[in-house]
């Protein structure tokens, strides 16, 4: 038998660590879906909508929410999950407390391709929070199953094109950035986005949240500030009204705002105690690129105004 001396076979052993390195890294990398459809209401008073599924391949709607961070299901469909490992106590914007159900994660789809989850969902009856008529008045029927969380958001890139109703999985590491507008650095703390601008065109720490229909909220000074500063305008509606949970809330049109330096007109924003907000109605102003795992943020203006002016929709603040 031939002798190999050492000096070699030591190098046979680290190119075959290399390999297995590089052979690693590529089969850990998830593989980007397919675009996806999403509703034409998104960004108009409606939530943002698109079709997965589970293993058994019916087609379930989800809602996309960067403010989620786990991933939770419809109570009805705790019986493809296995068994119950506990509780968890979680505190909605909108709907109060709740006491949801923990589960392992199942596989979930967008068409063909498996999505990168955390390693637990939550269950909660989703009727209670999703209004089912979108900006048209139809699709009385329709049913959301599911919120993709945080913890499935955050692995990915992801392009929202209100205009062509799509959502696009990119790859974060080959973006023609030159395109895709001006660039906000993101922060991710306990899986929630935040930007440093506000909806008042001041530097702050802002929210951003697909989950909120609306175009936004501004924390008491910055709100008060931005009434006081267009009082002599024509435009600026206020109302109270309260949330599902009976919370008091004020709401206000406002004729003017600024984000980043661009101008935009018609919003509408709340009044938080204690978080700016960026919601889902200003984000459609724009193709957003929303680049995760690089920490940045991309908003291509294409509407100074709100594409929901003029529609009505039961999810929005009128």
């Amino acid at each position: 038998m031939k002798t190999i001396p050492k000096a070699r076979i030591l190098g046979i052993i680290l190119s075959l660590l290399l390999l297995c390195s590089c052979a690693t890294k590529s089969s850990t990398r998830p593989p980007l879906p397919a675009d996806a459809s999403i509703n034409k209401g998104a960004g108009r008073g409606d939530f943002l909508l698109v079709m997965l599924h589970l293993k058994d391949g019916k087609e379930l709607l989800f809602a996309i929410d960067t403010g989620m961070p786990i991933t939770t299901l419809d109570s009805s469909l705790e019986s493809k999950l296995g068994k119950c490992i506990g509780t968890n106590q979680y505190d909605y914007v909108w709907y109060g407390k709740a006491e949801n159900r923990v589960y392992t994660a199942p596989k979930l789809y967008l068409a063909n391709t498996r999505l990168v989850t955390g390693k637990w969902v939550f269950t909660d009856d989703l009727s209670r929070k999703f209004i089912t008529e979108n900006s048209s008045g139809t699709d009385a029927d329709r049913r959301v199953w599911g919120i993709l969380g945080m913890d499935c958001l955050e692995n990915y890139c992801i392009q929202l094109d209100f205009a062509a109703e799509k959502m696009r999985f990119l790859d974060p590491n080959h973006l023609k950035a030159e395109s895709l507008g001006k660039a906000f650095p993101i922060t991710l703390s306990d899986r929630r986005m935040r930007v440093g601008e506000t909806l008042a065109g001041v530097k702050g720490n802002s929210w951003i949240d697909t989950g909120d229909p609306n175009d936004g909220a501004l924390v008491p000074e910055l709100f008060d500030h931005q009434l006081k500063n267009q009082k002599d305008q024509k435009g600026i509606v206020t109302r109270e009204f309260k949330t599902p949970a009976g919370k008091a809330e004020i709401a206000a049109r406002v004729p003017n705002g600024e984000f980043g330096g661009l101008i935009y007109t018609n919003l509408v924003l709340l009044k938080s105690p204690d978080e700016n907000i960026v919601g889902l109605q200003f984000l459609a102003r724009h193709l957003v690129t929303l680049n995760f795992p690089k920490r940045t943020m991309y908003l291509k203006q294409t509407n100074v105004g709100s594409l929901a002016d003029g529609n009505k929709n039961k999810n929005s603040i009128p």
